[in-house]
């Protein structure tokens, strides 16, 4: 049996808790399975996860790169969660630049984790 519908689920389990945390319970997320890493911002980055946030209609979809997802343990599987819901929070500023978005994407998914893990 295939370990996609599982890992699903797990990371499907995460996004309330955080999206209820960051403001977002309104919100409806879509994870959508890919065979391969994402690359979204055509800089020759690949990415385990991405997000498409639509925040005018409170709506994302999550893309999920299943193979190396697996490979994440549970706290750096949430980590990618909070990353991604993190992109919908700032999504209404419509940033310019990318670099800069997903620089504060970062802190704040370490400054979360940290408070999380007790530290």
């Amino acid at each position: 049996m295939s370990k996609t519908p599982k890992l699903i689920k797990k990371i499907a389990g995460f996004i309330p808790v955080w999206a209820d945390v960051l403001g977002l319970a309104e919100w409806k997320f879509i994870c959508v399975p890919q065979k391969e890493r994402i690359n979204c911002m055509n800089e020759g980055i690949e990415y385990d996860m991405a997000c498409s946030p639509a925040w005018r209609y409170l709506e994302a979809r999550i893309f999920v790169n299943v193979y190396q997802c697996k490979l994440l343990n549970d706290d750096e599987l949430e980590a990618c969660v909070l990353h991604e819901l993190l992109h919908c929070v700032l999504s209404e500023t419509e940033m310019c630049d990318v670099k800069s978005e997903e620089h504060v994407v970062s802190l704040l998914v370490n400054a979360f984790m940290r408070r999380v893990n007790g530290g």
